[in-house]
């Protein structure tokens, strides 16, 4: 099943950028190096950092590039994960808690100098982070995740209710202010220029083509297309996310996310320095800005799964999808009562992936020899798919990475 056929309204992303390049499908039978599959952004990565090494790299998709779970991100790049530091830690151990951190720092910075090489804007802005709470009862907690970051050498202040009350619009009783320590891009645009480069380093990339059977082997791995045409690579990335993934499903979470787009507005009063914005109640919602003043919104996912406008396959969907985007919009008015003529213009949702402990899955099972997985879905896709794409590189060319063990499918955490 493709996350395309999950979509439901018009993605902001590609409704308002235009189609940077096509790209054919695979007409013939071809052989490679390193074979992905995919065409989100995870995908793309992976193909400019192989290609980059000279190792000779085929790209297929299903579906237009940037499209699917991609089309529909936030573009949000955080060096936090969704569960916070305290949380991992209690999952995976301090030490590897604040790896996990410390390498999203480290991608961020990595992913700024990569956008730096292109030669077209891809909205890519450095922001600071604003983790949030609007009940008292977790203050204790939030000075506790405050002071676990300062320790670890984040670069955070504590905000308290009179403080937070001269910046914000809206009610916060704790919030973790992170400075520079994310940033925001257009999803769309970044994949297509990372393909785009991969292309220029001597990267094949075909759409509209589907991998329909995956039969991996002790010396290469066979791809069959829809076309009846044959891909023979010595590795293969799956970097699909869940929607040709039947091998890694067992491991993902399948959700709704819902999404808005407001118009441009005048003035952003009540939202100090436009930062990134993460409340800390299921279900969690974000919000970001755009270079063009608009602000987006999303979160506020379910667990069923959007198909043919029906939700988990048993209601009809479109009075809960319209009830979701009412719920963003009024939440949006209720914390930027300072902006108003802010008014939805693009509502959309659709089907995403995430992990129990919203890591990627990145590497090996030793049932696919082979067979590389590639699967860097939840809020931070975007961040992952850097990390992942330099693990994946060190374990193709037989290289210990000491990073791998955190996003191996056979961890515990899962």
């Amino acid at each position: 099943m493709s996350v395309s056929e999950n979509i439901v309204g018009n993605p902001f992303w590609t409704s308002t950028s235009e189609i940077p390049n096509l790209y054919p499908w695979m007409s013939q039978d071809e052989d490679c190096d390193v074979a992905i599959i995919g065409g989100g952004v995870t995908a793309a990565m992976a193909a400019y950092r192989f290609s980059q090494d000279g190792i000779k790299t085929v790209l297929i998709s299903r579906s237009p590039i940037g499209y699917g779970a991609t089309g529909i991100s936030l573009g949000i790049l955080d060096y936090s994960v969704e569960r916070g530091l305290i949380d991992l830690g209690k999952m995976l151990g301090k030490e590897k808690a604040v790896r996990c951190f410390k390498l999203c720092e480290q991608a961020i910075d990595n992913i700024e100098d990569i956008v730096e090489s292109f030669d077209k804007d891809v909205g890519f802005l450095r922001r600071d982070v604003l983790a949030y709470t609007s009940d008292k009862q977790k203050q204790d907690e939030f000075n506790t995740e405050y002071l676990m970051r300062k320790h670890n050498n984040f670069d955070v202040s504590y905000l308290e209710k009179n403080e937070a009350r001269d910046m914000f619009s809206f009610n916060i009783e704790a919030g973790i202010l992170s400075k520079n320590l994310g940033a925001e891009v257009n999803p769309y645009l970044l994949t297509h220029a990372l393909v785009e480069k991969a292309v220029e380093q001597g990267a094949k990339v075909y759409e509209n083509t589907e991998a329909i059977n995956v039969v991996p082997g002790h010396d290469s791995v066979e791809i069959q297309t829809g076309a009846r045409k044959k891909l023979t690579t010595k590795k293969l990335i799956l970097a699909t996310g869940f929607s040709q993934n039947s091998v890694i499903n067992s491991l993902l979470s399948k959700k709704t996310t819902f999404m808005l787009t407001t118009n441009a507005v005048e003035h952003f009063s009540g939202y100090e320095s436009r930062c990134i914005i993460k409340n800390d109640r299921a279900p969690y919602t974000y919000i970001r800005t755009t270079p063009d003043d608009r602000l987006i919104i999303g979160g506020l996912s379910s667990n069923a799964i959007l198909k043919d406008g029906r939700l988990g396959k048993l209601v009809n969907a479109n009075k809960i999808v319209k009830n979701k985007h009412k719920e963003l919009e009024n939440k949006l008015n209720l914390m930027f009562c300072a902006m108003p003529d802010m008014e939805a213009e693009y509502e959309y949702s659709g089907a995403v992936a995430d992990t129990y402990d919203h890591l990627p899955i990145i590497g090996e099972q030793q049932e696919y020899p082979n067979v590389l997985f590639d699967i860097c879905c939840g809020a931070n896709g975007i961040v992952f798919s850097e990390i992942a794409s330099r693990i994946l590189l060190s374990l193709y060319h037989g290289e210990q990475n000491e990073d791998m063990e955190l996003f191996s499918p056979s961890r515990e955490s899962l």
